[in-house]
């Protein structure tokens, strides 16, 4: 199938260009200005999306399109853009496909915050109505994919081929070392403690990336009307801790919805004092949406489109990893990629143990190595499993809590041991020769 995917160069496109190549279609990309690796036989188109004429071009002689453009969320950007540059480019492409290739099939992403956003847990389906929407608490993202979706919608109702797909919130590895970070911001900032404080309630359905871009190409051939990609329903302090256990980081403090909105708009009106030189990176629109409830259910999906969601901390480890790999992240969250279920617990305790040792940036991107010299010794896992079996992770403070009593004697022998690692590297060699 001759395929034409637009919003390529983003971060859910890139996948999807991968995901239909893998799949064996001829896919043409298109881009706007971008330049980003393609996998090989992809042929990309460089123009404005805005630009119906070039769209025209585009579209012309495909068998079907994935529309995967948009403006997503990002720190600073003016609440107007996020309607003009997702509203006209979803009207530009609609009169190209009128006029050049009705018959054609086209995937439309679309989002949960067409769907969702209540101020209670409510599990949204393609059927839920809008009873339970908090309309005057929607931002101005939310407010752009609900007129971009009525708008596939009526191409729909008029006769076009169009299925609609809503992704939750996604996070998951990059597609490309250039890739643009969105949503996956989120595992960032938590990682960088950017986020000080958070609002206790809201939630979203978190989702890889990866598997939203195979449902988007199951879809070219299959499946009808409209599809939630979501995954894991969690609340906002809930993905908080899910963090924390996949990093031994503590959780920010929560906050009402009100603070957040009063520190909010204090910083807008800092911005203003500042004539735009200083843009706030949350506006007070979206503080006063953070307690809204974004939670769904995939079952449709599931049935008509193969969708399954990967389990989620392996997603959030994947994309720790890609970030460190990119360098958006330190070494030292190197030993992240290394957590499984077996070894969690050990990782994060020898994680607490070396981010308080004096040379920390050696050791903790070394802290599968570590582990697997504990493993191999009897000795020393012995000292190990005393440890663990006296306490635990407290994902909130993100340290080590002790259920029983202290094992001091244990705990100095782990110390010994980075002490060891360290003063036997070549690093500390080469220092001290």
């Amino acid at each position: 199938m001759k395929v034409l995917i637009t919003g390529a160069a983003g971060y859910l496109g890139e996948h999807v260009v991968r995901a239909a190549a893998d799949a064996g279609h001829e896919v043409i990309a298109a881009v706007r200005g971008a330049t980003i690796p393609l996998p090989k036989g992809v042929r990309a188109i460089e123009g404005d999306l805005a630009d119906v004429a070039h769209l025209k071009s585009a579209l012309t002689g495909v068998d079907a399109a994935i529309f995967a453009a948009g403006r997503n969320f990002q720190p600073g950007l003016p609440l107007d853009a996020y309607y003009s540059q997702n509203v006209s480019i979803v009207e530009a492409f609609l009169e190209a496909l009128d006029a050049s290739n009705p018959t054609a099939r086209v995937v439309f992403t679309s989002s949960m915050s067409a769907i969702g956003g209540s101020e209670h847990p409510v599990v949204f389906t393609e059927a839920s109505s809008r009873e339970s929407i908090a309309e005057s608490r929607l931002n101005a993202y939310d407010k752009a994919k609900i007129a971009c979706e009525r708008l596939a919608r009526g191409a729909r109702d008029a006769g076009r081929d169009v299925v609609i797909l809503n992704p939750g919130f996604m996070l998951g590895p990059s597609a490309s070392a250039d890739s643009r970070m969105t949503t996956a911001f989120l595992v960032h900032w938590y990682c960088l403690k950017k986020n000080p404080a958070i609002v206790g309630s809201g939630g979203h359905s978190f989702c890889d990336v990866r598997d939203v871009a195979r449902a988007h190409v199951a879809a070219l051939t299959t499946g009808a009307g409209q599809y939630i990609l979501a995954g894991n329903n969690l609340g906002s302090a809930e993905i908080q801790q899910f963090m924390s256990m996949q990093t031994g980081l503590g959780t920010p403090l929560q906050v009402p919805v009100g603070v957040a909105y009063g520190v909010s708009a204090a910083m807008d009106a800092a911005s203003a004092a500042t004539f735009g030189l200083w843009r706030n990176p949350i506006h007070r629109q979206f503080a006063r949406s953070l307690p809204l409830y974004y939670w769904a259910d995939s079952s449709r999906a599931a049935r008509d489109l193969s969708y399954r969601t990967r389990p989620l901390d392996q997603t959030i480890r994947d994309t720790i990893a890609d970030f460190v790999a990119r360098g958006l992240l330190p070494d030292e969250f190197g030993y992240v990629a290394a957590i499984n279920d077996e070894n969690r617990d050990a990782i994060l305790l020898l994680r607490e143990l070396a981010n308080r040792h004096l040379h920390r940036s050696y050791l903790l991107p070394r802290l599968a190595d570590i582990l697997a010299a504990c493993k191999q010794n009897d000795a020393l896992n012995a000292v190990l499993e005393t440890v663990l079996a006296a306490g635990r992770h407290d994902p909130d403070k993100g340290r080590y809590r002790w259920t029983a009593t202290k094992p001091k004697a244990a705990l100095e022998k782990l110390r010994s041991l980075l002490d060891y690692c360290y003063y036997a590297s070549d690093e500390f060699r080469e220092k001290v020769t």
